[in-house]
């Protein structure tokens, strides 16, 4: 009777877990426009091994333009697995899968979430513990829909299923509590490497929170989940420690996007409420945030705990307030202390473990209400719903599309990504240089045949191979041929591979710069085999996992066979499941309606704070823009976001850029993007705009003064411009010049000299250094024609300066000018007279090369002067080279 009536109790929670998962379970397919659609290749990618018989192949084998990648021995493989399980191995059926794991995501998330606070709690505090979880801005929309990180968001789906079996066991300990507990655990750190390491950290203070200061639970006994969960999991995670060194890790903390100094929030974003999403928009902003009603209710229910001394919350407290100062900039000393903090690549991602802390303490925001009053205890839970009302409908997508071989290939081809990551993070070490597709290759996959991994340029003449039999880590070759020759293969070496012939191992070596493997062949008829074996670490950490499962057994065996199951009185349930039903069909009813959500239509961009409509070649339109402050400092970034819409099908994968500048040839910084929006122009949808956001980087150095933004296309394969055209189709130029000046004001304080690419230190006159320079695009110039920038870096060690002009020029080696450019005093965007001691000013220049400058090696020159000058000082050597 008291099983059904608990498992009666779960009818609710499952009914919320539904209703947030609604989008997945109501609409077809999946989007491309988020990292699910690399969570969907994986996925097909791996049924495609299963399905050759390589249960665990660690090798996605198309990856890379099929020279291979061995993305499931570095990347937590859980969930692609579960997707398997759902479609039966069967990659065309991958998008359901995926979609699957999303829906189990959120049943585990809210169920755990509900069970873990119904220990201590009675059944109302439960629901909306995990309606504050479920409908967390970064659970409920940004992880699942607006990011689309599968791996990620089903790890938030168990973390709290794994916290509630922990504390269940430490509750009362047995068999099946150790089991479940340590099951959990295993699924959390197979589910994703990043978010396991913080949600198993925030496991083990909980265990010791349990132990010293709850007094609570028996020390051993208590920690087994955990020991036996890094058993269990020890040959995915500890593989990964010991052959760390076989790829390129280090990709994962590279400067730019990945840098976390570059994501922290500002309280007034995380503390905000959520932005109605504009459904006009193929990627809407949002912020992120914590959601109102969650921090709201936390308050509340920390305020309860203290005044009944529940020590568990406590821990919850303390544990939300050092995840959300980590989320501050103000953590940075910390991060930068602590270096594997920098694989978690953005301390925006604590957001996840934060909303599962601030729904437990949340719970107890009821304990202020009468008991008496069912209904106003149930009252709050519709707090959360509603506040997630304007980000209740996510963005719309269309159909997938094909999940063959064909379309991981065209995916990369397109250029999206390598390996479906974005830093190429586990590229094996011995690739110096990635190589380009191979149109062999290519063919083999549009033919949907083996693929010829074969280097049929490079046999001797006569020689033949063929192929006998491949597998996703296996390949057999009948190879004959009149003389010894290297085999050469286009796949990856990678720790493992392995080769013999006619069964005897030979030795691989690895072909540089492109690191494929090359197998010596003597002259004969053989058989050729490759294959990816097993290492001394994949051995060491397999039985690791397999003593992990023997020792799971005994200490289970040792245990009670069950366990006592108290929990909290149930209270007042009926309210409760009232007010949840009545706030999801008032959700529901809005939703269709659009009642708190925006939907821009035609040429109009609603969030742009400049309407405007420039026409651009290759069928793009800028139709706005925003520009977060117009004035900024040296060292500071300005942010601009950019409002683009498709007006025809994009015929190519434009770039774009946006300079500020002081007039169309002299630009001061600027910010670049290889895909408008992060998203391939040649995707762009005709019904919808794209947001892109932009943070122009002001540099050191950078002279006060008005500026102006000049945005632009371009194509990277040719470096030509995309013309910008009158709606009549007259061609205006090749940049939009944008109606909002900028200024840059001086910078506060004194500022550190910054180092440029080429490093001068010398005095050109009395008071006045000349740090060094950069130029674009450098010291090797190989156009036709164009203009070399020269961005000096000059240090003043005095006020008072007399004005003096700049001149530049290239000398031949016979002493022959053949480039000069001179800027007065009157020119000058921050003349010298203006220079205060210890600042730092930069100069643009440019020199114009043209084609009479013939190949060789030329020497750039710099003078300050009054006027002509008499002494010129040399800056560094210009390679001058024709294509």
């Amino acid at each position: 009777m008291l099983k059904r009536a608990a498992s009666h109790e779960l009818i609710p929670v499952v009914v919320l877990c539904l209703f947030a998962a609604w989008a997945f379970l109501a609409r077809p397919s999946l989007p491309r426009e988020t990292d699910a659609e690399l969570h969907v290749l994986r996925t097909a990618e791996l049924a495609y091994a299963l399905r050759a018989g390589d249960l665990y192949p660690r090798w996605a084998a198309d990856f890379y333009y099929g020279y291979g990648y061995p993305i499931y021995n570095y990347y937590a493989p859980l969930t692609y697995y579960l997707a398997n399980v759902f479609t039966l191995a069967t990659p065309t059926a991958a998008v359901f899968g995926v979609k699957a794991v999303f829906v189990l995501g959120y049943l585990l998330g809210g169920v755990g979430t509900y069970q873990m606070v119904r220990r201590t709690h009675e059944v109302p505090a439960g629901l909306l513990a995990a309606a504050c979880y479920l409908f967390a801005p970064y659970v409920f929309l940004i992880n699942p829909h607006m990011r689309g990180v599968l791996a990620e968001f089903f790890a938030l789906g168990i973390g709290p299923f794994a916290f509630w079996l922990t504390a269940r066991h430490i509750d009362d300990p047995s068999r099946g509590s150790l089991i479940a507990a340590a099951l959990a655990t295993t699924a959390l750190i197979l589910a994703h490497n990043l978010l396991a390491l913080v949600t198993f950290g925030l496991l083990a203070g909980y265990v010791a929170w349990r132990l010293a200061v709850m007094r609570d639970g028996r020390p051993v006994i208590s920690g087994l989940p955990l020991v036996f969960g890094l058993l269990l999991s020890a040959f995915f995670w500890l593989n990964v420690a010991l052959e760390g060194d076989a790829v390129q890790l280090g990709n994962l903390i590279g400067p730019g996007h990945f840098d976390f100094r570059n994501h922290f929030l500002s309280a007034g974003e995380l503390f905000a409420p959520s932005l109605p999403l504009d459904l006009g928009a193929l990627n809407p902003a949002f912020r992120f945030n914590l959601g109102v009603a969650q921090w709201v209710l936390a308050a509340i229910g920390a305020a309860a705990a203290i005044r009944l001394r529940r020590l568990e919350s406590g821990y919850f407290a303390l544990a939300g307030t050092v995840l959300i100062a980590l989320m501050l900039p103000l953590s940075l000393p910390i991060w930068e202390g602590l270096p594997f903090l920098a694989f978690i690549q953005f301390p925006w991602r604590l957001l996840g473990p934060t909303a599962f802390c601030l729904a437990i303490l949340a719970a107890g925001a009821l304990d202020w209400l009468p008991k008496e009053n069912a209904w106003l205890r149930a009252a709050p839970l519709a707090l959360p719903l509603l506040r997630a009302l304007p980000g209740f409908v996510p963005p719309g997508w269309g159909d997938f599309g094909p999940t063959d071989r064909l379309a991981m290939l065209n995916f990369e081809l397109n250029g999206l990504a390598l390996g479906t990551t974005s830093t190429g993070d586990f590229v094996p070490a011995g690739v110096d240089v990635v190589p380009g597709p191979q149109p062999t290759m290519i063919a083999a996959y549009e033919q949907g045949g083996p693929v010829d991994r074969v280097n049929r340029a490079t046999l001797p003449p006569g020689a033949t191979v063929d192929l006998l039999g491949q597998r996703t880590i296996s390949h057999r070759y009948r190879v004959t041929s009149s003389e010894d020759f290297t085999l050469r293969l286009y796949l990856f070496d990678f720790a493992g591979w392995r080769a013999s012939i006619d069964g005897q191992p030979v030795p691989i070596e690895t072909a540089s710069p492109e690191g494929w493997i090359t197998v010596p062949v003597p002259a004969g008829s053989h058989e050729v085999r490759v294959w990816l074996g097993t290492t001394p670490a994949r051995t060491l950490t397999t039985l690791i996992s397999v003593a992990g499962a023997a020792g799971l057994a005994f200490a289970a065996w040792r245990l009670p066979a069950s366990a006592r199951s108290e929990r909290a009185a149930p209270g007042n349930r009926a309210q409760a499941a009232a007010v949840l039903g009545g706030t999801m069909l008032l959700m529901a009813i809005s939703g269709a309606a659009g009642w708190f959500q925006v939907r821009s239509t035609g040429v109009v961009a609603e969030p742009a704070e400049v309407d405007t409509r420039a026409y651009l070649e290759g069928g793009l339109d800028l139709i706005g823009y925003a520009i977060g402050q117009q004035t900024v400092r040296p060292g500071e970034s300005l942010p601009v976001t950019l409002y683009w819409k498709a007006r025809e099908p994009v015929p190519a994968n434009y770039q774009v850029f946006v300079h500020l500048t002081t007039s169309a040839d002299t630009t001061w910084a600027q910010s670049d993007k290889l895909n408008p929006g992060d998203y391939p122009t040649t995707r762009w949808p005709l019904d919808r705009y794209l947001r892109d956001p932009h943070a122009v980087a002001i540099p050191t150095g950078t002279p006060p003064g008005t500026y102006q933004l000049r945005i632009g296309l371009w194509l990277r394969d040719s470096g030509r411009r995309n013309l910008v055209l009158a709606e009549d189709g007259t061609i205006l130029g090749d940049t939009v010049l944008l109606a909002m000046p900028v200024t840059v004001e001086p910078a506060r304080g004194p500022v550190d000299v910054p180092v440029p690419a080429i490093r001068v230190d010398s005095e050109i006159q009395p008071g006045i250094r000349l740090v060094g320079a950069n130029l674009t695009p450098g010291t090797s110039f190989d156009a036709p024609l164009g203009q070399l920038a020269v961005d000096l870096v000059w240090l003043s060690n005095r006020g008072d300066l007399p004005a003096y002009g700049t001149w530049l020029r290239l000398v031949a080696p016979d002493g022959t000018v053949v480039a000069q450019a001179h800027r007065s005093t009157d020119e000058k965007q921050y003349p010298t007279p203006l220079w205060t001691d210890g600042e730092v000013v930069r100069e643009v220049m440019g020199l114009w090369i043209g084609e009479d400058v013939t190949p060789g090696t030329y020497r750039l020159e710099v003078a300050l002067s009054e006027d002509t000058p008499s002494a010129w000082h040399p800056v560094t050597l210009i390679e001058r080279s024709l294509p």
